[in-house]
């Protein structure tokens, strides 16, 4: 009994430790940084496109304007921050908007944390705290802990979370759940249409030819449709939309930029690619199928602006954690070799 107890117990504080942590990440996203898009003006459909483009939260941040209350929690908290020291100078009043997306950005870092674990745990047993503690370490050091660009987004981290489950159903090959995220996903970010490609390239190297026909109709009946809308809808708003190599340049060539340049993904991007030869075979097309995705995504987003790969936090943490395990069984294997011949 004594020893079955021990090991739950320590199962259970990691749990709660992961817990407290994963709310201390998703709170610091939104009490550190600034919103860089005016949430009133999103609400009410007038914002700068690409940001209005990604009109998932968009009702939500509008009902919680007229919510009586959330404005008094966020009146309260507001007058509570403002007393501390560290925020009293701080630019950013915590009105509904604001609370309505920080309470949402915990959920999802909750969501995107224990997902993680869920999936070391099934798979690598031995090491099942990993995927969330790197989850949490590349999200931190990626989007929490900036010291330039800090902007949050209202759809970030909800759209992190969802991309990262809809990943782990490509991986597990759990379609039906991957297609329900994927629809999900659609209007909170255009770069949703990412998860297609991935599900095709892990879908053809496990022989299911089928689901890529799937994946062909879900672009052209849903994603395409969808987007296309979103265009015609605020085809008036102004807009920011374009590959800036001015700042690309600015971004490469100027030291100053270069740790937040290369904290995207927790610094583990390059890592995860060069170990890949531990991965499965579908995994290694899993990394494949996402390399021009993030080609895409370095083409129109600000390099120093690590967030630009929050979204793949999750696929990079179980990743990284397989090929972690894979690379200290054959250490211990190697280890253990010489003693047997002995």
């Amino acid at each position: 009994m004594t020893q079955s107890t021990g090991p739950q117990g320590g199962k259970i504080l990691i749990c709660i430790l992961l817990f407290l942590a994963a709310l201390q990440c998703g709170r610091a996203s939104f009490l550190v940084n600034v919103s860089y898009i005016d949430l009133q003006r999103y609400a009410a459909g007038t914002e700068r496109m690409p940001y209005q483009g990604r009109i998932g939260m968009e009702p939500i941040v509008r009902w919680a304007e007229g919510n009586p209350l959330l404005n008094r929690a966020a009146a309260a908290l507001n007058a509570s921050l403002q007393k501390t020291p560290q925020h009293a100078s701080h630019p950013e009043v915590l009105g509904p908007e604001k609370l309505i997306c920080l309470l949402l950005g915990c959920l999802a870092v909750l969501l995107m944390t224990f997902a993680a674990t869920a999936y070391t745990a099934r798979h690598l047993p031995q090491l099942w705290w990993l995927g969330g503690v790197l989850t949490l370490a590349i999200l931190y050091a990626s989007y929490a802990a900036r010291a330039e660009l800090n902007f949050w987004y209202p759809y970030d981290l909800p759209h992190f979370a969802l991309f990262g489950l809809a990943t782990l159903c490509i991986l597990e090959g759990w379609w039906p759940a991957f297609f329900a995220l994927f629809l999900i996903d659609t209007p909170v970010r255009e770069t949703s249409v990412y998860l297609l490609l991935l599900c095709s390239a892990v879908a053809w190297q496990r022989g299911k030819r089928q689901l890529v026909a799937w994946n062909a109709a879900a672009f052209f009946l849903f994603w395409l449709p969808t987007r296309l809308w979103i265009v015609h809808r605020f085809a008036g708003n102004p807009g920011e939309t374009g590959i800036r190599p001015i700042g690309i340049l600015h971004a490469v060539f100027d030291p100053l930029h270069w740790p937040q340049l290369f904290s995207a993904g927790g610094y583990l991007l390059i890592p995860v690619w060069l170990a890949r030869r531990h991965l499965a075979r579908d995994q290694q097309w899993f990394i494949y199928a996402a390399l021009p995705c993030m080609a895409v995504t370095l083409a129109f987003g600000m390099w120093y602006e690590s967030r630009i790969f929050g979204e793949w936090t999750v696929a990079i943490a179980v990743l990284a954690s397989t090929e972690i395990a894979s690379a200290l069984k054959n250490l211990f294997a190697s280890d253990a070799a010489p003693a047997v011949a002995a």
